[in-house]
């Protein structure tokens, strides 16, 4: 109908991290690239050719989902008013094929199915997976004392303190609101504050546990969105 001339602003490097996950695919991996990015709108999944394609790299401050979508969203203005300029000025358009032998794709995510907490990770791997589902999403989830609970935010501190797995997800000091939770090859810091759960708050000697049927259920799912809401299905059936 408009003859190729509908076209998307994205906000990651394609062709890679193709999908709609977002940022939270890119937080749990640790990749820190941006790219102002407006593509030609194809029958494929974000695979046109590209028009405006300008890197840029995440400040070390940019943590959570939603910080990195404003930071994003700021940086991308620059190259979408340039992209309009270029239109009012009946300048030549140029189209770059992507390459797809550098693509990559990431189904979409929901917090509530795929953001719990596997605490046999590392420290580093369970910080970027807890800040994934961070803000503006409900947190990343476990359990504890038989009830869920969601974290939004941690910090590892590498130590040899906890030689044994047994000790993950273990509350073993609580000061000044910050519970300090066993995690391989260190420890969590966790602000009580970043911690959403029913009465009573965790507690030292607590533990963080996530069922594995909770884990398995994460892995095996994949889930869809249409305009009237999500559907879920399995992907091992």
């Amino acid at each position: 109908l408009f003859e190729g001339r509908v076209f998307n602003t994205h906000g990651s490097p394609l062709p890679k991290w193709r999908g709609g996950g977002g940022f939270s695919w890119r937080i749990m991996a640790g990749v820190r690239e941006g790219r102002t990015v407006i593509h030609q709108v194809t029958a494929g999944i974000d695979d046109g050719p590209l028009i405006v394609n300008e890197p840029y790299v995440f400040p070390d401050e940019i943590r959570k989902p939603l910080d990195f979508y404003n930071y994003g969203l700021r940086t991308d203005n620059t190259g979408l008013r340039a992209f309009i300029e270029a239109l009012a000025d009946n300048a030549a358009i140029e189209l770059t094929p992507q390459d797809e032998s550098q693509s990559t794709y990431f189904p979409r995510l929901k917090a509530d199915l795929h953001g719990y907490i596997d605490w046999s990770w590392s420290g580093d791997e369970l910080v970027r997976f807890i800040l994934a589902f961070s803000t503006p999403y409900p947190g990343a989830t476990t359990f504890m004392n038989g009830q869920k609970v969601n974290i939004m935010d941690a910090r590892f501190t590498p130590d040899s303190t906890h030689p044994h797995p047994y000790f993950n997800g273990l509350v073993y000091r609580a000061l000044d609101d910050v519970l300090f939770v066993a995690c391989q090859s260190g420890t969590l810091e966790v602000q009580v504050a970043d911690i959403f759960a029913e009465d009573p708050q965790p507690k030292i000697g607590d533990r963080f546990h996530t069922p594995a049927k909770f884990l398995d259920a994460a892995r095996e799912s994949r889930v869809t969105y249409s305009p009237s809401g999500s559907a879920t299905k399995n992907t091992t059936s």
